[in-house]
């Protein structure tokens, strides 16, 4: 009997050890036990004989030690190792999840730089090994963080894009838990608008852990703690997540963008009105006191930092509900729209930029409306014309005919408070004086004004950039197709065609791919504002296909387009 039941017990823990390698819960469960039982017997005779002790061995260090799913580790912070298999997660430990999801998004987007520099031999102790040392320190003051993207043992995808959507996913997973996290400690909350928010943080874990196996190895903490803490508080509120809480139900990390927005809508329905306008204000004044600072810069490569406090402030303002296009954005952006950079993680600020741009082009904001005292003075005028006599009516003479001959080629000036609707130009930009035909003394010498029209004539940079382009044709990757944009870059620069390719989302990146293979462009322009693909992602297609590639930072005016094509790419157009 005694045998017998040994041989079970060793056969049932050998199924147990298997078992245990695939199954990360299962572990966890073991070694809890063990602890159990080493607590259970403190205090006892002491043991005698001695255990064998393995050799001791030089660890790695933590912040670059692999996570893998067939072994727990204790992370840099001491916890025990299996919390995030079988302890619960409590509602105290969601705003550092909310950090370290940050934190990874920043170190996903430096993987991607990080393998651009190690490609072209950057070097690696000045351009690389600062940036690498100042994360994992951040990593190092967090509980549970382990920047597995930064491991040497990790090997990034071929693919960059399916990091940038990952990061991405990180920064849905942060904004959701915040969201909950929020709405959780509001005891008046409206429970409906709860489940809402949990089904989005549902979709945000699944689509992390989805991005997470695609470019590694081993499961990420975050993900796990957040899908554990939804199980949790879904039993506690007694609520049903119907979605992306199963292996078989996962979300696609591609459809960020969508989630993102569904979250930020949310959130902005969730504050009430006095908290949302209490908000935005305080918003819109820090925005305005970095603008001033911006204003007094003498240098352009000046701000960098004001200027990303800026756009953040404008992503806030964003997720608030203040649209794109609002008037305010307009005015605070539209005198300093000339110097803003681009700054390609914040979508957001770039798309506000976009409406800015195009509201300058149509001639800014239209004025008020007449007031009511304007409109009866009108009606009284119109009252006083109808008690004129048919005989003064019938008084007309050559004189007058002229007079409406000429009003009628006179085109009408804007209304009093409106802007003229003009082609947009540098604020540098000079008027010249129109020529004189008696002071010409070659016809040749006004070849190149001709060819402007009756506008003016062109800049020195347009002049150049025609030499260059004439017959040749242009891709411009941009927002949505602007048909007065495409034809006077057409007619400035005497192109053959211009192909315009919207950049809506990743199929656009393959029309673009093919566009430039079939057209055989002489340069790539990439309209920052308005594109919803990373830039990058433009970068990698053009330098693949050997075309210089343009970026457009503010205004589309042919000025701007010129001086822009000669300053990155015009040394390269001069040598083909």
């Amino acid at each position: 009997m005694q045998v017998e039941l040994n041989r079970l017990i060793a056969k049932l823990v050998e199924r147990l050890v298997r078992d245990s390698q695939e199954d990360v819960e299962l572990k966890s469960e073991l070694r809890n036990i063990a602890v159990c039982l080493l607590d259970a017997t403190k205090g006892g005779p002491p043991v005698t004989g001695s255990l064998p002790r393995s050799t001791p061995r030089e660890e790695e260090p933590a912040a670059f030690r692999p996570r893998e799913f067939s072994r727990e580790e204790p992370d840099l912070t001491g916890r025990a190792a299996g919390r995030a298999g079988s302890m619960p997660i409590t509602d105290g430990d969601l705003p550092m999840i909310e950090t370290r999801c940050r934190l990874k998004r920043e170190s996903l987007l430096w993987a991607i730089d990080r393998r651009a520099l190690l490609d072209r031999r950057a070097d690696y102790q000045t351009e690389i090994s600062p940036v690498d040392r100042e994360l994992i320190r951040r990593a190092k003051e967090l509980p549970d963080c382990y920047l597995w993207m930064l491991s040497s043992q990790w090997r990034p995808p071929e693919n960059p894009r399916q990091l940038e959507d990952l990061a991405e996913c990180f920064e849905n997973m942060a904004a959701a838990t915040s969201l909950a996290r929020r709405l959780l400690a509001d005891e008046s909350r409206d429970r409906s608008v709860f489940e809402r928010a949990l089904d989005l943080l549902a979709e945000a874990q699944s689509a992390v852990r989805m991005g997470v196996s695609q470019v590694n190895d081993y499961w990420d903490f975050d993900q796990n703690a957040v899908f554990r803490w939804l199980r949790g508080v879904a039993a506690r509120e007694h609520i049903l997540i119907k979605r992306h809480m199963r292996l078989d139900d996962p979300a696609d990390p591609a459809r960020w963008a969508d989630l993102q927005s569904r979250i930020g809508a949310l959130e902005s329905d969730t504050l009430n009105r006095d908290e949302r306008n209490a908000e935005r204000e305080k918003l819109f004044s820090a925005v305005r006191d970095q603008l001033d600072q911006i204003k007094n810069l003498d240098g352009e490569d000046e701000g960098d930092e004001q200027w990303r406090q800026v756009a953040e402030g404008v992503e806030s303002l964003l997720k608030l509900g203040v649209a794109p296009g609002s008037r305010e954005l307009y005015e605070m952006f539209e005198p300093v729209l000339d110097q803003a950079p681009i700054i390609e993680d914040h979508p957001g600020f770039e798309r506000v930029l976009e409406e800015i741009e195009r509201r300058v082009d149509a001639g800014g904001f239209p004025a008020d409306e007449p007031s009511d005292e304007l409109d009866d003075a009108g009606d009284d005028l119109d009252d006083l014309d109808d008690d004129l006599s048919d005989e003064d009516d019938d008084i007309v003479d050559e004189a007058d005919l002229d007079d409406e001959e000429e009003v009628e080629e006179v085109e009408p000036a804007p209304r009093r408070g409106r802007r003229a609707a003009v082609a947009p130009a540098p604020r540098s930009r000079v008027s010249k004086p129109a020529p004189v035909e008696e002071e010409a003394e070659d016809d040749e010498a006004f070849d190149d004004e001709a060819e402007a029209g009756d506008e003016g004539w062109p800049e020195p940079d347009v002049l150049e950039v025609r030499k260059l382009l004439k017959g040749r044709s242009v891709v411009f990757a941009g927002g949505d197709r602007r048909a007065e944009v495409a034809e006077a870059i057409i007619d400035e620069f005497k192109l053959s065609k211009l192909t315009w390719v919207a950049m809506r989302d990743d199929e656009s990146l393959d029309r673009l791919e093919e566009e430039i293979e079939e057209t055989d462009p002489a340069v790539v322009l990439v309209g920052a504002r308005g594109i919803s693909v990373p830039l990058k992602s433009v970068q990698r297609i053009c330098t693949n296909a050997e075309r210089p590639m343009v970026k457009l930072s503010h205004s589309y005016n042919p000025d701007n387009v010129a001086t822009q094509i000669l300053s990155q790419a015009g040394d390269l157009l001069r040598d083909e």
